[in-house]
């Protein structure tokens, strides 16, 4: 398959679909919570919100990231405050409440997997019973569910990899390596625009069998090697100018985001650059609507978040990275790029 001479169109509306499945259970959730009835004397703080509501911050501000995309919230400063299509059609006492409609909603699952995630922090994307937050973070994934997993991220990101490529932002970059890279889809693009240069996609023993295979259907097996390790516990392989982390951070807390960061730092060359492949936030966390139900399903597969281009511009700072930009490259995604100096 010859990657570079493939144009895909845009994917907003592939997102946009998959992401609805929760724009629906986000409302009837507030309405069940009482979230919108707390909100009719006055705004809130989403802080305030969270104590009324006894949930935790986090909780509560995905939930208003929604809400606001959607429009029933606003946000002035800090406070949030009802629009006045939730004041006519989400509060018990007025005329026109669409209670009876949203109460015979709450049996979806997309409904009892936010409110177990937002009450109980339980709920996390599972494989056979066991999480795969834990399994990555062990390096224990079975054979079954590395191929599953691999299966759908590589039909996310096939085309944003293309384009981000094609962007011209790795033209800097001769040695890749490709941390968590799955299928390996991006380093077989990188390898292809860029026919001088080499990639590495650094991943867990059981997921680089299913890399193989992608790398043949791709024809990207000659230039592109794997290292079979974990990220976290494991030695990082060195020789590299670049490091790529495509959908690695929205799966991990801000903290450990930052470990990644400084081990790329370790490893990188002065005039070394890190990528990371990212739906972002505006600096508000209000848009797109798309990337805050994203940030949803982060919260309730894995605990963690979508990041806003200002959050890892502070990350990349603090870990030492010098010429920090982003660029939006395709549909909702953006690459940060950042330097060691």
């Amino acid at each position: 398959m010859d990657l570079i001479k493939i144009t895909p169109p845009d994917d907003k509306l592939m997102w946009d679909i998959w992401m609805s499945r929760y724009q629906l259970s986000v409302v009837t959730i507030a309405d069940e919570i009482g979230f919108f009835r707390h909100l009719q004397s006055s705004s809130l703080t989403l802080a305030k919100l969270a104590e009324v509501l006894i949930l935790s911050e986090r909780a509560v501000e995905v939930l208003a990231e929604i809400l606001i995309g959607l429009g029933f919230l606003k946000k002035i400063g800090k406070k949030v405050n009802l629009t006045q299509i939730a004041k006519t059609y989400l509060l018990p006492n007025s005329p026109f409440y669409w209670g009876a409609q949203l109460l015979g909603l709450r049996e979806r699952i997309e409904h009892k997997q936010i409110l177990e995630a937002i009450t109980n922090a339980t709920h996390q994307l599972s494989y056979s019973g066991k999480q795969f937050t834990a399994m990555w973070e062990e390096g224990t994934i079975t054979a079954e569910a590395a191929r599953n997993f691999t299966q759908k991220m590589h039909a996310t990101i096939l085309a944003p990899a293309l384009h981000a490529v094609k962007s011209g932002l790795f033209k800097a970059t001769q040695n890749l390596l490709d941390v968590g890279g799955g299928s390996g889809c991006f380093s077989a693009a990188y390898v292809k625009y860029y026919p001088k240069s080499t990639a590495t996609v650094f991943e867990l023993p059981t997921v680089g069998a299913v890399t193989k295979q992608y790398l043949q259907e791709l024809s990207g097996t000659k230039k592109v090697s794997l290292y079979l390790g974990n990220f976290f516990t494991s030695p990082w392989p060195t020789g590299y100018d670049g490091v790529l982390f495509s959908q690695i951070f929205h799966d991990w807390p801000y903290e450990i985001c930052k470990k990644l960061a400084e081990k790329a730092f370790d490893i990188l060359p002065k005039g070394g650059h890190i990528y990371i492949h990212e739906m972002l936030f505006n600096d508000a966390m209000t848009a797109p609507l798309t990337t805050a139900c994203f940030d949803l399903l982060m919260l309730i597969n894995h605990r963690s978040q979508q990041f806003t281009k200002a959050e890892l511009f502070e990350l990349l700072r603090a870990v030492g990275f010098k010429k920090i930009k982003a660029k939006q490259t395709f549909g909702y995604y953006s690459l940060v790029v950042a330097e060691k100096r």
